[in-house]
């Protein structure tokens, strides 16, 4: 079913971008000019272009805002270019456990392809990718909207329990359908029913539908225990992507240690992103790579002064500077004190008690 971009998918960089049939150069197949140039707007065909060149070029990175800047429209029109790509056939969209957009695949098309045109296929290869990308995904089954008598069913009871305790209100009808279909269709214990709305609930999310495309994502991924989804959260949670971002890191996943950091800095120390992301830059600007060390010495520094806003980050490097040039002007006033106390003999190297016997002894002649 195709779905429309959200606003906050489009701003993430964390995108991967592949064509499904690669070539060294940017070729525009006939049968994109024949068919389907008179039926997109001009920033669609714009958008397609772009997203061409750069599924080319397997050092380049990908973002929305990438796209934006590259055919000189807004962030809008990109999405709204995407989605019409989309709907034609053009592209497929794929979306993480979050429901943000993570892949856009360039689909071959064409099946009256002349002799001339030998169609060339290769493996799928990613230009950027916050994480591994499964090729094999399970379909999930569909919703059975008639299965309401499965209420009767004792565990399903404690889950129906589970999910009113903590959304705090009555299930309607839809709901009740879509979490039996967790339980009966998509084969989710009660303790991975019950962390999926636990996590959902702490990220301010109480939407049962937000809930059910995190289930289907898990779904398709082979997810299948509370720990796996816990590990899948905390892999791509909004905070490792944007450590991921201020890093630089593409292509693989976190490791436990770092994650530690991760869940260190945001949920223990408390800082926002904005305050991690000046961290990691420094780290970079001042070790020339992605040093979680680092940024853990400048955030606990940070961490013991109070310091929670980049305003205070500000006065605090400015208080630094100051001391450190009221040490400078220190140091230099005392270097000069010990030079002007110097003797004349120290200064140009003569000897006072032989100057005053040579005169002496001359005085007596």
């Amino acid at each position: 079913m195709h779905r429309t971009i959200k606003e906050r998918d489009i701003s993430m960089a964390d995108i991967s971008l592949h064509n499904a049939g690669p070539v060294p150069v940017t070729c525009i197949s006939n049968y994109f000019i024949d068919h389907f140039l008179s039926e997109l707007s001009g920033e669609a065909v714009k958008v397609y272009l772009a997203l061409l060149r750069l599924a080319g070029d397997r050092q380049s990175g990908f973002s929305c805002s990438l796209i934006s800047s590259r055919v000189g429209t807004g962030v809008r029109e990109v999405r709204t270019a995407l989605d019409a790509l989309s709907s034609k056939g053009l592209l497929s969209l794929d979306y993480d456990s979050e429901g943000e957009l993570c892949d856009i695949c360039i689909n071959e098309i064409g099946t009256d392809r002349t002799a001339e045109e030998t169609p060339v296929r290769m493996e799928k290869a990613p230009v950027e990718m916050a994480r591994p990308v499964k090729e094999e995904t399970k379909e999930p089954p569909q919703m059975d909207t008639e299965a309401t008598e499965l209420r009767s069913d004792p565990e399903v009871k404690t889950i129906l329990f589970i999910a009113q305790r903590y959304l705090g209100r009555t299930l309607s009808n839809k709901d009740l359908q879509m979490i039996t279909y967790w339980y009966f269709d998509l084969h989710m214990s009660v303790d991975m029913i019950d962390y999926l709305i636990t996590s959902s609930i702490e990220k301010g999310k109480t939407s049962i539908s937000y809930m059910n495309q995190i289930a289907i994502a898990w779904y398709k991924k082979g997810i299948g225990s509370k720990e796996e989804a816990a590990m899948e959260q905390r892999q791509f949670s909004s905070e490792a992507n944007a450590v991921r971002r201020a890093f630089g890191i593409s292509g693989h996943a976190l490791a436990p240690a770092e994650l530690d950091f991760i869940d260190r800095w945001f949920h223990e120390w408390g800082f926002s992103e904005e305050l991690v992301t000046e961290a990691c830059s420094r780290a970079i600007v001042n070790t020339g790579k992605a040093n979680y060390a680092y940024a853990e010495k400048i955030l606990k520094g940070w961490h013991d002064k109070g310091i929670k806003t980049l305003d205070k980050v500000a006065e605090s490097d400015s208080a630094h500077r100051q001391e450190n040039e009221k040490k400078y002007n220190r140091a230099g006033s005392q270097q000069g004190k010990n030079k002007s106390s110097f003797s004349f003999s120290e200064t140009n190297g003569y000897d006072d008690a032989a100057v005053a016997a040579a005169m002496l002894q001359r005085n007596n002649f």
